[in-house]
């Protein structure tokens, strides 16, 4: 379900490795849904620890290779989640999924931040370490 390739050996987590990596809950609103929403998934510190590179950037590529970079400051600041729930359901890729990078817009203010919008890929299958 999420291959990880890059400065790793490659692996694929399926999603019941995913479920139970998953250590973060983001209540937030975005752009492309209505009213908050509830987001449970894998937090990007949570998926580098796994891999043992704590301090690296990820970029997370889409289905229809859309590709975004998650920055080393990012996930410092805002330890974003590779969501695979929304609202206590699997995410499907009609509506945004298998995963959708969710930053907590909410928690900061940023609802309006094209910056962090770029960086919300949806219909997630890939995760690249990049080296650093």
């Amino acid at each position: 379900m999420l291959k990880i390739s890059g400065d790793v050996a490659k692996q694929t987590l399926t999603r019941e490795q995913l479920i139970q990596l998953a250590d973060r809950t983001i209540k937030t609103q975005t752009p492309w849904t209505e009213g908050e929403q509830v987001f449970l998934g894998v937090s990007a510190q949570k998926l580098l620890e796994t891999v043992n590179k704590p301090a690296h950037s990820l970029k997370a590529y889409a289905l229809n290779d859309y590709w975004a970079t998650i920055p080393r400051d990012d996930i410092k600041k805002y330890n974003p989640i590779f969501a695979i729930k929304k609202n206590g359901d699997w995410m499907r890729v009609r509506d945004k999924g298998p995963i959708w990078v969710i930053y907590p817009l909410s928690a900061f203010s940023q609802l309006e931040n094209e910056v962090l919008h770029s960086r919300m890929a949806w219909q997630v299958n890939r995760v690249e370490v990049l080296k650093e």
